[in-house]
Formats: C-alpha cells, sequence, structure tokens
C-alpha cells in the first residue's frame, strides 16, 4: 500500500512537472509571437515611411525636371521679355527711304522713289502707316507715276490669331489706273512668329472703289487676301516678301494681285539698302495697258525711334 501511494505521489509530480514545462514554453512561444508581431508592425511603419519618403523624392524630381526644362527656355524668354519691354517703353518705330537714279546722253532719264512707313506695335495690337510714291521719265516719256497710302490695324485674338482692318488709296499713272481705295476687315493667323521668322496669311471681304483713266468709276465687293513673309538670316540682313490678291466677288475676270520681296542689309545702327521688286498683275486693266508691270527699286533706309 505504501508503494502504491509512493507510485502515485511520483506519477502526480511527474504530471506537475511536465504541466509546468508545458506552460513555460506556452509562455515563451506567446511571448515570441508578441515580439515578431511588435517587430512586423514596426517593419510595416518603415515600409509606409519608406513610401512616403519615396513618393516626396519623386515629386521633387519632376519639379527639378520641369525648372530644368524652364532654364532651357530662358534666353528666349529674356529676350521673349526684353523685346515686350522695349514695345511698352517705346511702341513707335519709324523708317524713310529715298532712292533714284539720272541718266543722260543717247536716253535722257530720271526716276526717284520716297517713302515713309510708322509702326506701332503692342502686346495686343499693331497698327502700320505707309507712304510711298514713284516717279520717272525716260526721253520724256513717263515711265513711273505711283502713288500708295496704306493703313492696317491688327488686334490680337489670342497668341497667333488676330482680327484686322485694312484700308489702302493706290494711283498708277502708267498702269492708266487713277485711283483704286480698298477698305475691309478680315482675320488673319500668325504661322511663325518669333524674333528671327514672322510667316502670316490674312484675309477677308474689301469694298473697292475704283476708276480706270478714260473710264467712269466703279465700286465692286472683293474678297481680299495677303500674306507676308520675313526671315532675319543675320543679325544685319533680311529676307522680305508681301503678296496681295483682290478679287472682284460680282466679276471673276476682274482680279488684281501684287508681289513684292527684297532683301535689307544694315549699313549702320540707323541706316540700311534695301533692294526690291514688285510685281503687279491686273486681269482687267485700263484699256490699251498690258495687264503685268514689274518695277525695280533700290533705297537707303533711315531708321529711327
Amino acid at each position: 500500500m505504501k508503494t502504491t501511494n509512493h507510485l502515485i505521489l511520483v506519477i502526480a509530480c511527474s504530471l506537475t512537472l511536465g504541466a509546468g514545462i508545458a506552460f513555460a514554453q506556452d509562455s515563451a512561444a506567446n511571448d515570441e509571437l508578441v515580439r515578431l508581431r511588435a517587430e512586423l508592425e514596426a517593419a510595416k511603419r518603415d515600409n509606409a515611411q519608406l513610401a512616403d519618403a519615396n513618393k516626396k523624392a519623386r515629386q521633387q524630381i519632376t519639379d527639378l525636371n520641369k525648372e530644368v526644362a524652364s532654364l532651357k527656355g530662358a534666353p528666349e524668354k529674356v529676350a521673349a521679355n526684353d523685346e515686350a519691354a522695349e514695345k511698352l517703353k517705346n511702341p513707335w518705330k519709324m523708317e524713310v527711304n529715298a532712292g533714284g537714279n539720272y541718266a543722260t546722253g543717247n536716253t535722257n532719264s530720271y526716276r526717284g522713289n520716297l517713302g515713309f512707313k510708322a509702326v506701332r506695335e503692342t502686346a495686343i495690337d499693331q497698327l502700320t502707316l505707309n507712304l510711298a510714291g514713284e516717279y520717272g521719265k525716260t526721253s520724256d516719256t513717263l515711265d513711273a507715276e505711283r502713288l500708295l497710302a496704306e493703313a492696317n490695324y491688327r488686334h490680337n485674338i489670342e497668341d497667333d490669331l488676330y482680327w484686322l482692318a485694312n484700308t489702302s488709296f493706290l494711283h498708277d499713272g502708267v498702269s492708266g489706273l487713277d485711283f483704286r481705295n480698298t477698305i475691309g476687315p478680315g482675320l488673319g493667323y500668325y504661322f511663325i512668329k518669333n524674333n528671327t521668322i514672322t510667316l502670316l496669311l490674312e484675309g477677308g471681304p474689301a469694298y473697292v472703289w475704283e476708276r480706270n483713266e478714260g473710264e467712269p468709276s466703279t465700286s465692286s465687293v472683293r474678297g481680299r487676301v495677303a500674306q507676308e513673309f520675313d526671315w532675319k538670316f543675320t543679325p544685319n540682313a533680311k529676307l522680305f516678301e508681301r503678296w496681295e490678291f483682290l478679287d472682284n466677288l460680282q466679276n471673276v475676270q476682274d482680279w488684281v494681285t501684287t508681289l513684292e520681296g527684297g532683301i535689307e542689309t544694315s549699313i549702320t545702327k540707323t541706316i540700311s539698302l534695301r533692294l526690291s521688286g514688285r510685281y503687279q498683275y491686273d486681269n482687267d486693266p485700263a484699256v490699251d495697258r498690258k495687264k503685268g508691270d514689274f518695277t525695280a527699286l533700290g533705297a537707303l533706309v533711315y531708321k529711327f525711334e
């Protein structure tokens, strides 16, 4: 009996000891699990912080790239701002041009041309006034008698689009044109507009009142299309070209077009040499007059502001 009680006591002690060991192991496992969970949460927080830092770094890189891109165009922007500031300071630019020749001997001839141009340009509009005259004779035969006065106003609608109002007066004695008055509105568009190249196209309706030599005056509604091109290919020289087309909407056979072009190069800061040519074609000219006329011109230009 004592042996049995002793055996039971040993078994009970063994069970108690095993339970204690198991409890201790479970407690250690729980502690390890808690520690691992704490480390996981810390890792999640660190990962979130790294993701936020990475996002901020990406945004900084994007901002820096934009700043670098803007700096690449800084010289052009500075030049444009300087030009705009100069226009605000003094919007008027004016010039006077004069040229001519004289010959005597087997043939007596003389020819002269004189012109004045004023341009007022601001950030939103442009006004151009032009006055040009030519006169010449060869052996007492008139070979040049032309007077042109015109005004053109352009007002920006947006960066490259503008509306305009145009009027002109033309007298050409050699072509038998007593006068041609033109007035009308229109729209225009700059295909290229920078400090080096300008290319524009404009058009609209026009009312024309004219009279040819020995004929009664007439009036008509016409369509007007005009184009201008300027290319400053060096700091001191530029090419220029102008074209205009007037078509009688009431008589498609009655139309006239003028094309001018040339080169201008600076001699000094205020004086330049201009060589140009003009071709004018009138599909319904005055009686006994040719349809086409070509004129070559040379002039010294004095610019002042």
